[in-house]
């Protein structure tokens, strides 16, 4: 009986630890390299308008970039023009921003929920083309963002990043569930298992960190902008790191995936197309 239970001991250890790596390590194996993206001043002085459209070859693989208002309207024309330029494209692999929202069967219902993420989503099932997420894992941004930035700062930044979201979006949750969901899955990241966990602690948090903000549930969109020369509360800031760091992990991620011949079709909001292209130009068409 006691060599049984050592056993079981043993492998229980061992689940853990391979579940712990399985969050800790990131779900990429390509190196993050510095690439050349642009800075919000560059951004600025460059007349754009959205969407914003690429389309870069290099050898064999092909990347079609559309850079998209963020929306939920089904409505919306940009909706028709992405799905067209999907089938004219014909991608081998396609990504969105946004993490992995589940995939719904009807589009209009996959762009209310999940705006133009939920329709590359959509369109990918549909004709059974793989889809991933450009995003970095969640644990390597914070680790990155944890060298300038406190715990509980990146822990109130992220929590209340999901209203601006929610307000746009179609909900089957409250905004309290939508956030206090977020709180307890953040408090699961490596570095942000302290406060705030509950919507009380969110409370006290916010009016510390950013007195100027009455009531979190009111939190400005415009407190997220990266592109403030003048930013109303440190959220702009971070918005701002964590934004180059996912600008580089999207470039790298893009150029790997061109260089294996790849037809490579990518939504993301469209500044982030406008910060890159510079630098995806620079890699891919040297190819």
């Amino acid at each position: 009986m006691h060599r049984q239970s050592f056993v079981e001991n043993i492998k229980a250890f061992l689940y853990t630890t391979i579940f712990l790596l399985l969050i800790v390590v990131p779900a990429h194996n390509q190196e993050q390299k510095r690439v050349d993206i642009m800075t919000y001043e560059e951004v600025a002085k460059i007349p754009h308008s959205f969407p914003y459209i690429i389309e870069l070859r290099a050898g064999k693989g092909t990347l079609l970039y559309f850079g998209a208002q963020h929306n939920n309207d089904p409505k919306h024309t940009q909706n028709e023009q992405i799905q067209k330029l999907w089938k004219s494209f014909c991608p081998t692999i396609a990504f969105n921003e946004g993490g992995d929202p589940p995939t719904l069967q009807i589009a209009e219902e996959a762009i209310s929920r999940f705006g133009e993420a939920g329709l590359v989503r959509f369109l990918a099932a549909r004709d059974n083309v793989p889809v991933r997420s450009l995003e970095p894992s969640r644990g390597e941004e914070v680790a990155t963002l944890l060298k300038s930035y406190a715990p509980e700062q990146l822990k109130v930044f992220y929590a209340l990043r999901q209203i601006p979201a929610y307000r746009r979006s179609k909900n089957t949750e409250t905004l309290d569930e939508r956030v206090e969901s977020t709180l307890k899955w953040l408090s699961s990241v490596p570095g942000l298992e302290g406060v705030p966990r509950t919507l009380a602690e969110l409370g006290e948090s916010s009016a510390r960190l950013m007195p100027k903000l009455k009531d979190w549930r009111e939190v400005p969109a415009s407190w997220f902008d990266p592109g403030y020369t003048q930013p109303p509360s440190y959220l702009n800031e971070v918005s701002r790191v964590s934004n180059r760091f996912r600008d580089e992990y999207m470039v790298n991620l893009l150029v790997d995936e061109v260089k294996q011949g790849k037809r490579v079709f990518a939504v993301v909001g469209g500044s982030h197309v406008v910060m890159q292209e510079r630098a995806l130009r620079a890699i891919l068409e040297s190819q």
